[in-house]
């Protein structure tokens, strides 16, 4: 309903432009694919059958506040990553700077045992 409203492709507010509707046009298609082949043996079906989990994303982009979520999830993950590398860094240095000033103060070994006494 919502193709032949706002149109599939070309104008501005068409039905492909917006992502959501994109992943809602995916997987309707993936469906109705994998439902129109489903008497034939293919290995390839597997897959489909597979993209079935992606129905539960079409949930998402019925709500408002669940777009809203996903979006601000998906717009966090960079800073996310970003503070994730400098505590890496921050980490590596620490672990240098210990290895190198206990290099030789961690261990000690005892030769006394190994001699050999006459």
């Amino acid at each position: 309903m919502k193709i032949i409203a706002f149109g599939l492709v070309m104008d501005d507010g068409s039905y492909l432009t917006d992502s959501w509707s994109q992943l809602d046009f995916f997987i309707v298609s993936v469906s109705l694919l994998d439902m129109s082949l489903s008497g034939m043996k293919l290995p390839f079906l597997k897959v489909l059958r597979l993209l079935r989990v992606l129905r539960l994303l079409r949930m998402v982009s019925r709500s408002e506040s669940m777009k809203k979520l996903v979006i601000s999830l998906g717009e966090a993950i960079g800073p996310v990553a970003n503070v994730f590398f400098i505590f890496a860094i921050i980490l590596m240095i620490f672990a240098i700077l210990g290895i190198s000033f206990y290099k030789e103060t961690m261990f000690f070994c005892l030769t006394d045992s190994y001699k050999y006494h006459n």
